[in-house]
């Protein structure tokens, strides 16, 4: 009859590696039980009848335990050095294929970039030919606040580090949090446009933290952080400044030794945004008040 094995029983220890085996278990027991039951009980026996135990003998087993232990903690570093180079060969094929990711990802950027110069080219000159000013200026506005075409002008710039000295039972690294407030006080202190490391911000941008990382528009940022924002540079140093959001993130900031710094710019320029994409479309020509399609 078949008999179940109870987790952490003996059936499901035997099932380990024996490598793990040997650099765990057996070395813990050998540093906690350092002399052999069996002996003990001979000892005792002996020691029962009165008869000493043979100098020889005692010798003997020593030497016998030592030589043992030796050999087990021989297997055992062998066994540790063995995996560490297999794990350096994982982790580095790993680091190189997101590299090599992260290049093909930037290729399909500048890809993407060409072929929605050409299309602007190719709308801007059907625009022109139906002389449709109205619809013109309409485009021109959800383009722009899509972040769909690129823009520059004066603006401010807000940089944040991660903190160089670490502050007990605290996170001293900017999370994705800290990111997210700080673009909503932009748009709050009127910002036209927003990047954080040169990602434009767009309706449908995302700022997530994934591990130890920040993924903004599903592309990883690090510090120290530039938070470019575009609008009147004098009103949005005001508003910026004064709002609670910001007066939260400097606490934060001198809190958790972060870095953070508000300089006025006189000219920045913003790319587009890489997911800016239409979700609606219609026929040049059609009523404003025609029932909009889904685009391809």
């Amino acid at each position: 009859m078949n008999s179940a094995i109870e987790p952490g029983g003996a059936g499901e220890r035997r099932r380990h590696d024996r490598g793990d085996f040997l650099s765990t278990s057996l070395l813990l027991d050998l540093t906690t039980i350092t002399v052999d039951p069996a002996y003990l009980e001979a000892a005792g026996r002996r020691a029962a009848r009165g008869e000493p135990e043979p100098a020889h003998r005692r010798g003997f087993t020593a030497g016998a335990l030592l030589a043992v232990i030796g050999l087990l903690m021989a297997v055992a570093f062998r066994n540790t050095r063995e995996s560490a180079p297999e794990a350096a060969r994982v982790r580095a094929g790993l680091v190189a294929r997101v590299d090599q990711l992260t290049k093909d990802g930037d290729a399909q950027v500048a890809s993407i970039e060409v072929l929605r110069r050409r299309v602007a080219a190719d709308r801007e000159a059907a625009l022109t030919a139906a002389v449709d000013l109205d619809l013109k200026t309409e485009l021109r506005a959800l383009e722009y606040a899509a972040g769909a075409v690129p823009v520059s002008g004066p603006g401010i710039v807000l940089r944040l580090g991660d903190a160089t000295v670490a502050v007990p039972d605290a996170v001293t690294r900017v999370q994705d949090r800290d990111l997210q407030r700080a673009v909503n006080v932009a748009w709050a202190a009127g910002a036209e446009a927003v990047a954080v490391n040169d990602q434009r911000i767009g309706p449908l941008t995302a700022i997530r933290q994934a591990g130890e990382s920040i993924l903004v528009d599903y592309r990883p940022v690090t510090s120290p952080f530039e938070i470019a924002i575009v609008g009147d540079a004098t009103a949005m140093e005001t508003a910026f400044t004064l709002s609670s959001g910001s007066r939260t993130l400097r606490a934060i900031a001198r809190n958790l030794g972060f870095a953070y710094n508000v300089e006025r710019k006189s000219r920045i320029v913003l790319a587009s945004s890489a997911g800016a994409r239409p979700s609606v479309a219609r026929p040049v020509g059609a009523s404003n008040n025609q029932e909009r399609s889904p685009a391809p």
